[in-house]
């Protein structure tokens, strides 16, 4: 008995352990981004240059950090002699919208189709867990040449193409939870009293499962500036004179040997969002993972 209580008593410590520490993490990693975030929103209010406005005889000026940089473009320029703080801020703009925008998309429509398969379970589920399986093993660069080819680039058609891309994920997920929820006592009671599927799913199963949706949710935003920088460089995602930093990846990869500021700005801000965001991503699972609460 006695061995019992300490164990629990262990656990309990343990919890408040994990959970102080996932409080640090989402504070340390969601207080830059949120500061990131107002800086994109607040870009045409801030004393910024043209993000479009061309100067040959500006071009390729070095940041104010080399010999030859000048205050008057802190990050340099590149080779059309364009400001590059505000086309990485600019550029992030339309990153986010774009990321932001798949993920609402893909994460309704996994969502959903994960918690009709793992609730209905039968012949439904079947036909999407084969639907999902047949998504996952589409090369992601492959399904994405083969729908923008067909439908000509533009930002909708590329929101599309990254929702395309992350919905198996979520069904995949949500389909195992809801597996785990249809057989819990609370939701055989809802069923025994005539409570109808569609109600069962979205009042009783989906708020259960609402943590996993925003750990996944979050996630999947840094994965999606990965892959549309990915089409950017390639030439398949955003069409100038919109900017994006794989746009400005792809701009700027033929001087990268004379003028590497062109390219490494964008990079780190591709790098440094993405980890900040998988970080808090990592803090926001060790928040709601159901392994680590404590049931009184």
């Amino acid at each position: 008995m006695l061995g019992r209580v300490c164990t629990a008593e262990v656990s309990d410590s343990e919890t408040r352990t994990i959970r102080r520490s996932g409080n640090r993490s989402l504070w340390l990693m969601g207080f830059p981004l949120l500061l990131l975030g107002l800086l994109v929103v607040a870009a045409p209010f801030l004393p910024l240059a043209d993000p479009g406005l061309q100067d040959l005889r500006a071009r390729l000026i070095p940041p104010i950090f080399l010999e030859g940089g000048t205050w008057e473009h802190p990050l340099g320029t590149d080779q059309l002699g364009r400001d590059l703080l505000a086309r990485v801020i600019y550029g992030g703009r339309l990153t986010f919208v774009i990321a932001i925008a798949a993920v609402l998309v893909g994460s309704v429509f996994g969502t959903l189709l994960g918690m009709i398969a793992g609730y209905r379970r039968g012949w439904i589920d079947t036909i999407i867990s084969r639907v999902v399986d047949a998504q996952l093993a589409l090369p992601f660069i492959l399904l994405a040449i083969a729908i923008i080819v067909s439908r000509g680039r533009s930002l909708v058609v590329l929101v599309a193409v990254l929702a395309i891309i992350s919905w198996a994920q979520y069904a995949r997920v949500i389909r195992a939870e809801a597996l785990s929820l249809r057989e819990r006592p609370f939701i055989l009671g809802l069923r025994a009293v005539g409570a109808s599927p569609i109600r069962i799913i979205l009042r009783h199963i989906f708020p259960n499962i609402g943590g996993t949706v925003l750990v996944l949710a979050t996630l999947e935003v840094g994965t999606m500036i990965l892959a549309e920088s990915a089409l950017s460089f390639l030439g398949l995602g955003v069409v100038p004179p919109d900017i994006s930093w794989g746009g400005m990846l792809a701009g700027g990869r033929e001087f990268i040997k004379d003028a590497w500021w062109v390219v490494t700005f964008p990079g780190i801000a591709i790098t440094s969002v993405v980890m900040s965001i998988n970080l808090l991503g990592d803090a926001l699972r060790a928040r709601y993972d159901p392994r680590k609460r404590t049931y009184l």
